[in-house]
């Protein structure tokens, strides 16, 4: 999928980390791509701030200081320790113990980190986790992944928690019919065909469209993409209401395992009159959701 060559794998060493990582090492053996795990250990500014009664000081002496750089550093060690452990426990869940999977820890604020990790080794894809709140039976969508989305230039994949480890056998990709989605379309294809997965292109009606402007539209992406061929695993779907219903409607009725949506998209209010991430897409996420950028 564009050209993806090296995958980060973002994680804050919690116990739905590991679906994460599992998810992303599954997706670097399906793509023939590197993977390359981060946890990102927040400075000790708050630490750094307090005295041991808790409340605020102005100054420290050098021995202070000292003892604060020699804590961030085991601290780190530490969370590397943890990160290798865990990639290592799940690639022996997935009997891969000679696969090389590279791991790393770099002290900052998450979003700096993530992204600057991505820049250094020339990610194309970022991943990173969604927690689910039972509750109310939908993600809780944390500020890290709403960020990421509109921050990052590289496309970002958002992983449940409860995804679990299912395979690939449906995917889906909403498309509008523009020129920037060809090269991702030959990109989806390619891999739906390598790999044997259905792939579900779903175009939602905007308004004023007909059904048969539409129809015109999808024969000419046939011919250009399929050559006249028979290839039962792709379909092309019309659609029409709210993106949150019909992502209920991918995931629950059709089974899709994976939904790619890319960027600036009004009626989606990704970067329209709002300029976060519309919380009702993620809301309604039980797969990994792909938000994807033209690299």
């Amino acid at each position: 999928m564009n050209k993806i060559n090296n995958i980060l794998v973002a994680v804050e060493l919690d116990q739905e980390s590991e679906t994460v990582i599992e998810y992303g090492i599954s997706l670097g053996l399906m793509l023939d791509a590197n993977v390359r795990c981060l946890h990102v250990t927040r400075p000790m500014a708050n630490r750094i701030l307090m005295d041991e009664s808790g409340l605020p000081i102005d100054k420290f002496d050098l021995t202070e200081i000292t003892d604060i750089e020699i804590d961030l550093e085991e601290m780190m060690d530490d969370d590397l320790e943890k990160l290798r452990a865990m990639v290592l426990k799940v690639l022996n869940k997935m009997d891969l113990d000679d696969h090389p999977i590279s791991a790393n820890v770099r002290s900052d604020f998450a979003i700096p980190g993530i992204l600057t990790e991505s820049y250094e080794t020339a990610a194309d894809l970022i991943i990173v986790g969604a927690h689910v709140d039972f509750k109310r039976k939908d993600l809780s969508i944390s500020n890290l992944s709403k960020e990421l989305i509109e921050r990052s230039s590289k496309s970002v994949i958002v992983v449940p928690s409860t995804y679990g480890n299912r395979n690939l056998d449906h995917m889906c990709m909403f498309v509008n019919f523009e020129f920037g989605e060809l090269t991702m379309i030959q990109d989806m294809i390619e891999v739906a065909a390598t790999n044997d997965i259905h792939l579900s292109f779903v175009h939602i009606m905007d308004e004023g469209e007909t059904v048969a402007e539409v129809e015109k539209k999808i024969m000419v992406y046939r011919r250009l993409f399929l050559n006249d061929e028979d290839h039962p695993y792709i379909s092309f779907r019309l659609k029409s209401g709210e993106i949150s219903d019909i992502i209920d409607e991918l995931t629950n009725d059709m089974e899709v395992d994976f939904i790619a949506l890319k960027t600036k998209k009004k009626y989606w209010n990704l970067f329209g009159l709002q300029k976060s991430f519309d919380s009702k897409v993620m809301k309604h996420i039980r797969v990994p959701l792909y938000i994807w950028r033209n690299m």
